[in-house]
C-alpha cells in the first residue's frame, strides 16, 4: 500500500460527505455505505465489504470494501481492498444517540489474497473464498510463499505418503489432535484470518564483561525462518486452529494448536 495512494484516496474523500450519522453506519449493509464513503470511481468496482465497530473509546467504525477477486497465480486468488474508518472519538459507547455524526477518513487501499486450495484459483472459486488476509507490501512475497507451503503441507497430509517434515499437534480437547494429519489437511481456509511472518533469529553478543546482548538478526532475501497462521472459530467447540510454519528455506515443521481464542 503506498503512501502515494492513501494521500490521493483521502483527497477524493474530501469531497463526500463530512459526516455520516451513526444509524447509517451501525451495522450498516457495505454495498449501500460504499457510495456514501468512496469516490464514484471507486464505489462503483466495490463488489462486497464489511463494516465492523471497533473495540476502542469513542464511536470508531471501520469499513472494507473489496473488488472484484481474480486469480493472481497458481494456486492463489487476490482482491483489491480500500478501507474507510467513520470516527467521533467524543462519542459515548453503546449509549450513542443514532444521531451521533461519524467523520469519515481513509485509511488507504491495498491487496488481499487467499489460497484457493484444493481447487485451482479459477475467478469462479477466487469470487467464493472468504480466507484473504494482507500484510506489509514489501513482504508479500514471503507471505504468500508461506501461504503456499500451508496448502502444499495440507495436500500432502491428505495422502498417504511419509510426510517431509515434521508434524505436531496441541489441543484443549483430546479429539481435535486425535489425527494430526487428518486435523492439517482439513483446516478450515474459509476462516483464515491472518498470516504473520515471525522472525525468530538471535545472535549474543557478550563481548562486554559481565553483560549478554540478544540481538535479532536481519531477514535477508525474505527468508524469514517462521510464520503464525491464524484462523477464526470453526467447529462445534468454538474454538479455533493456530498454525506454525518453520523454515527459510523449506517447510521444516508445522506445528497446530487448537484452542479458546477470544477476539475483539
Amino acid at each position: 500500500m503506498s503512501g502515494a495512494s492513501i494521500l490521493l484516496l483521502m483527497g477524493i474523500l474530501a469531497h463526500q460527505p463530512e459526516t455520516l450519522p451513526l444509524s447509517e453506519v451501525e451495522r450498516a449493509d457495505p454495498m449501500r455505505l460504499a457510495p456514501a464513503v468512496l469516490p464514484p470511481e471507486i464505489a462503483g468496482q466495490v463488489t462486497g465489504g464489511w463494516v465492523r465497530r471497533m473495540w476502542m473509546p469513542g464511536q470508531v467504525h471501520r469499513a472494507l470494501f473489496w473488488e472484484t477477486p481474480q486469480p493472481h497465480r497458481p494456486g492463489l486468488c487476490a482482491r483489491r481492498v480500500h478501507v474507510v474508518e467513520l470516527v467521533n472519538a467524543e462519542a459515548p459507547g453503546h449509549e450513542a444517540p443514532r444521531g451521533t455524526p461519524l467523520a469519515p477518513r481513509s485509511l488507504g487501499d491495498g491487496v488481499q489474497y487467499g489460497p484457493s486450495h484444493p481447487e485451482p484459483a479459477t475467478f469462479e472459486r477466487c469470487a467464493e473464498l472468504t480466507g484473504y488476509v494482507a500484510g506489509p507490501v514489501e513482504d508479500t512475497e514471503a507471505q504468500l510463499r508461506m501461504m503456499l507451503r500451508l496448502t502444499e503441507a495440507m495436500r500432502l497430509a491428505e495422502e498417504s505418503g511419509p510426510l517431509p517434515f515434521e508434524l505436531a499437534c496441541e489441543s484443549e480437547t483430546a479429539d481435535a489432535c486425535a489425527d494430526p494429519r487428518e486435523a492439517l489437511s482439513a483446516l478450515p481456509l474459509d476462516r483464515l484470518i491472518g498470516l504473520r511472518l515471525r522472525n525468530t533469529q538471535y545472535r549474543v553478543d557478550d563481548t562486554t564483561p559481565g553483560v549478554r546482548i540478544r540481538k535479532m538478526e536481519p531477514v535477508m532475501d525474505g527468508r524469514w525462518p517462521e510464520a503464525s497462521v491464524e484462523f477464526d472459530t470453526s467447529g462445534s467447540d468454538g474454538k479455533s486452529w493456530s498454525v506454525t510454519l518453520v523454515g527459510a528455506d523449506r517447510l521444516e515443521t508445522v506445528r497446530l494448536r487448537r484452542s479458546t481464542i477470544i477476539r475483539h
